[in-house]
């Protein structure tokens, strides 16, 4: 499914956790088509799990955007257009990078990006993965865990 709707254009949706769930369910409906050529188990599921699935991809989307909007009142003391400023947006979608990746991302020298790292690591917006002097690797681990967390049973 999600290959399909990107090959028309569309954002992915991923229904395998509403799937897994619904295993039974899931297993049920297959065999229903497959044995008795009976659809409509099949597109009640799929269509529950498209509304259950994008339910949790707006709310991941909205729980990041204040957490964006969050970081960047925390860091409203820094100008505007400043490496530190920016960095925040670019970490919702890679919320574990290196100095390198977050150079290369934000278009901007190493030591810019170190030393914004550095800022945000001192807001404790990132935590250090690594303890090393080079290439040391940074994690929001806010992103990491509102990504990692369960949805709600369904209705």
């Amino acid at each position: 499914m999600p290959l399909m709707l990107a090959a028309e254009g569309y954002p992915p949706l991923y229904l395998s956790g509403t799937l897994l769930r619904a295993k039974q369910e899931y297993y049920e409906a297959l065999a229903s088509v497959q044995l008795q050529g009976e659809w409509g188990p099949w597109r009640e599921l799929l269509a529950r799990a498209v509304v259950e699935s994008s339910d949790e991809s707006i709310s991941i989307a909205e729980d990041l955007l204040a957490l964006s909007q969050r970081w960047e009142q925390d860091l409203s003391k820094y100008r505007a257009g400043s490496a530190t400023r920016r960095l925040p947006r670019f970490l919702i979608g890679h919320p574990v990078l290196s100095v390198q990746q977050a150079a290369t991302g934000l278009d901007i020298s190493v030591p810019a990006a170190n030393a914004a790292l550095n800022n945000l690591l001192a807001a404790g917006i990132v935590s250090l993965v690594n303890e090393r002097r080079w290439g040391r690797v940074f994690q929001a681990s806010a992103v990491l865990e509102r990504l990692d967390r369960t949805p709600p049973p369904s209705r």
